[in-house]
């Protein structure tokens, strides 16, 4: 089962516990297990901390999560005005088997 998450989110603090459950929810949904979720979820809130507090140019940042039952990719993304949009298309990116 694949599963795409893709949220906008205003850039304060409040919307980090909101994009963590969100995720986490789908995940325990696909059947993760919860050591594993806990990994996924504190990385979010690291990316999510990073943009909320850096992201000077935008009021909101992005979330996109791709979980097809074997990875789940997770892209946190400024909407600001810096930045290359062509940087974030998935297919120029590989993650590793392992991520």
């Amino acid at each position: 089962m694949e599963v795409v998450i893709e949220m906008t989110l205003p850039r304060d603090a409040e919307s980090a516990p909101l994009a963590r459950h969100t995720l986490d929810a789908s995940l325990r949904g696909l059947g993760v297990t919860s050591e594993i979720r806990a990994d996924i979820a504190l990385a979010l809130s690291e990316a999510c901390a990073n943009v909320i507090q850096h992201a000077e140019y935008s009021r909101e940042y992005e979330i996109r999560a791709h979980m097809d039952g074997v990875r789940c990719v997770v892209d946190v993304i400024d909407c600001g005005k810096s930045g290359d949009p062509a940087v974030w298309k998935r297919e120029d990116r590989q993650a590793p088997p392992a991520a």
